[in-house]
């Protein structure tokens, strides 16, 4: 869960990060 992992100009790049990355992670499984 690194901000400096897909967007560091973020303006949240934090929780919004491993948010939208838990997410994807989540649509990625749900899609299997």
């Amino acid at each position: 869960s690194s901000k400096s992992s897909k967007r560091p100009n973020r303006p949240y790049g934090g929780y919004a990060t491993a948010s939208a990355v838990r997410r994807g992670i989540i649509r990625a499984a749900r899609d299997l």
